[in-house]
């Protein structure tokens, strides 16, 4: 077996893709579950295991067998993709459903000539432990016949997209669809058996479940718990820092004769997963001693407004309320003068003063004040 940077790199994606979908499945019956979402993380998961497995070069079957593995995935990708993108678009068109649930069809013919040897003819390793694979006749077709699909589609159904809810669904796409784009170039250059030896693909894969994690953190496309956020954040950051020590200690090994480090791949592997355990309470420790110690002497308005936050919650009194916000904000921000008014509901165009703070010229407490906001901010104004 071969455990280097080629088998790293597909086996990070593969527990980044199963992680997504494990914790995928548990939010089923809740809200923004997608079982095209759900698809879409299977045939990647399969396709990073078929492409860890074979770089591998594991006692278990053949590197040819794996690699047609992971062709299943590589080549079914696209329609669940594109499924999503739907679901996520929220398009109510019968035919653009009906077109896009018939194109799974198309997976028939690509599984034909996969599995017998049209797609890729062999695969293994060198004497010398080098990865290979020979490309057969059906190869370009193949790829043609899933991402130029994939391509037109995706292109149509954004096109397609005119609705005001589509439109702001199109903009949480971006990030998602880079990802895709990101995608594409590292499975074209499969075709170039020189280059497509290495798992650059894969890698771009990974780049693509990166940019897919932060667009469910950031958009909430997905419905995922806490613990699978959490689950999730912790295996890319595993995943960054084992591949940034990886790269530091290539390019000390490449320039320095005298240093050896053996396996870089579990050394790496190892200072990452340190950094991961180390990570979270030396940032909770510097976040303590940020609000403790720096904070307060630099910024003590902060610590004021964080102080009556804490209170805020605990006060139902409008009166009490209202006092303790004036004294507080005139206190933190240094002003001159404060005031808390309140409009009453069943009065628009009624305020009262409620509470004031070395306002000189205020009327008492209670009384009631003409006031009016500008044009442009009544219209912002919730209605009462």
């Amino acid at each position: 077996m071969y455990f280097d940077i080629s088998t790293i790199i597909p086996a990070i994606a593969c527990v980044l893709y199963v992680t997504f979908t494990v914790f995928g499945f548990l939010q089923y019956r809740k809200d923004r579950f997608y079982w095209s979402f759900q698809l879409y993380m299977v045939m990647l998961s399969i396709w990073s295991f078929g492409s860890m497995m074979m770089h591998l070069n594991a006692p278990i079957m053949t590197p040819l067998f794996w690699n047609r593995i992971m062709l299943v995935g590589l080549l079914s990708v696209p329609y669940p993709l594109t499924s999503f993108i739907v679901d996520i678009l929220d398009m109510k068109q019968v035919w653009v459903r009906w077109t896009i649930s018939l194109s799974y069809l198309l997976i028939i013919p690509l599984m034909y000539l996969n599995f017998n040897g049209m797609i890729v003819s062999d695969a293994g390793f060198t004497a010398a432990g080098q990865f290979y694979y020979q490309l057969a006749d059906g190869a370009v077709s193949a790829y043609s016949i899933s991402y130029i699909y994939l391509i037109i589609s995706v292109g149509l159904l954004l096109f397609a997209a005119t609705s005001k809810r589509e439109l702001e669904a199109k903009k949480n796409l971006v990030l998602p669809l880079t990802g895709v784009a990101v995608m594409l170039v590292g499975i074209f250059i499969n075709v170039f058996p020189t280059l497509g030896k290495y798992p650059i693909d894969i890698f771009a894969a990974a780049i693509n479940a990166v940019l897919l994690f932060y667009s469910i953190y950031k958009y909430k496309l997905i419905n995922y718990s806490k613990v699978g956020i959490t689950f999730l954040y912790a295996t890319i950051l595993l995943a960054v820092s084992s591949l940034i020590y990886l790269g530091i200690l290539l390019v000390v090994q490449t320039y320095s004769v005298r240093v050896t480090f053996g396996n870089t791949s579990l050394i790496a592997f190892a200072l990452g997963s340190a950094t991961l355990i180390i990570v979270h309470p030396l940032r909770s420790f510097m976040l303590h001693l940020i609000d403790t110690a720096i904070v307060p002497r630099r910024h003590p308005y902060q610590v004021t407004v964080r102080s009556l936050s804490r209170r805020l919650t605990t006060i139902v009194n409008l009166q009490e309320l209202a006092t303790e916000v004036v004294r507080s904000l005139a206190d933190s921000a240094k002003s001159e003068w404060a005031i808390f008014i309140a409009r009453k509901s069943d009065e628009d165009s009624a305020f009262y003063l409620l509470a004031q703070q070395r306002c000189d010229i205020c009327e008492p407490d209670g009384s009631k004040i003409s006031f009016s906001f500008p044009a442009a901010v009544e219209k912002r104004l919730p209605a009462v």
